[in-house]
């Protein structure tokens, strides 16, 4: 049985069968969640994620939930996005928001998670739900060896986009990649200490782009070094804001990325090619 949160109807095709639920607020605000089918016994796959708004993570809560009482065999969440994968180290006085988002979704009786390319690989053994993930070599691997054979390389913004994209260094060892120091100081992105090679054409691969501010500063400094053309690899894009638009005029050619968020899904702009994980949750089904 499938049950699909609001902000993710453009993932259901009309192959897909999809059950309802209701969501309504007394007038304090607290929510009431009716679902309009049986579920005692069944396979549940809910499609979500706990991104913001604050509503919608404490909808999905409910409806994860909601199924667990009334008796599903099994409850799989879907998340293309899981949300609060950026805060999973332990820092004095800060708060660990992917053990956070993990005790959550286990207290809300989920079983399993699929997602797509996490933050940070190492953590998925300590939780306490099991994660699939898939990573992003079926959605990109044919046009990066397009841009291999036109002579492009990798440029990754830090050692934690290497790690995570073990599969490329795999597939392609042959290819020349470099990676930077990433610091934050004062909440301001600086790229140091760069190692490896890099040359006129490179694609820079990462996990999420926010506002685009980071990925923008990334490419002044690669333009510095010599950089003239950048084509940009990017799982997860929210499109915040505007600065993500300085990017043409920075080199890059081309974006790529997939419609794991609703606003990468709407975005229409003619550099930008979004790939559709449709068949990936068709697969679950």
């Amino acid at each position: 049985m499938l049950f699909v949160q609001d902000q993710y109807q453009y993932l259901v095709t009309k192959s897909m069968t999809q059950e309802h639920y209701l969501v309504s607020q007394f007038e304090n605000k607290e929510y009431l969640l009716k679902l309009e089918s049986l579920v005692q016994g069944q396979k549940c796959i809910v499609v979500g994620s706990l991104t913001a708004p604050a509503e919608q993570v404490l909808q999905l809560l409910l409806l994860l939930h909601s199924l667990r009482e009334q008796g599903a065999l099994q409850v799989i969440l879907f998340a293309p996005y899981l949300g609060y994968q950026r805060q999973d180290s332990f820092e004095i006085k800060t708060c660990c928001g992917l053990q956070w988002a993990d005790s959550m979704l286990f207290a809300a009786g989920v079983d399993q998670i699929i997602t797509l390319e996490t933050h940070c690989p190492s953590f998925l053994p300590l939780l306490k739900v099991p994660v699939i993930v898939h990573n992003s070599s079926i959605f990109f691997e044919e046009e990066m060896t397009y841009f291999i054979a036109a002579g492009f390389g990798f440029i990754f913004p830090d050692a934690g986009a290497v790690a995570r994209s073990s599969w490329i260094l795999e597939k392609f060892p042959q290819v020349n990649y470099g990676h930077f120091q990433k610091n934050r100081v004062h909440g301001v992105v600086q790229f140091e200490k760069f190692q490896g090679k890099v040359g006129r054409k490179v694609m820079i691969v990462d996990d999420i782009v926010d506002s685009g501010q980071t990925l923008v500063q990334l490419c002044i400094i690669l333009r510095q070094l010599g950089v003239e053309e950048i084509v940009v690899f990017v799982t997860h894009a929210f499109f915040h804001g505007q600065a993500w638009n300085d990017l043409w005029s920075l080199g890059v050619k081309l974006l790529f990325c997939t419609n794991s968020l609703p606003k990468s899904d709407q975005v229409r702009h003619p550099q930008i090619q979004c790939k559709f994980i449709n068949f990936l949750l068709q697969k679950y089904l």
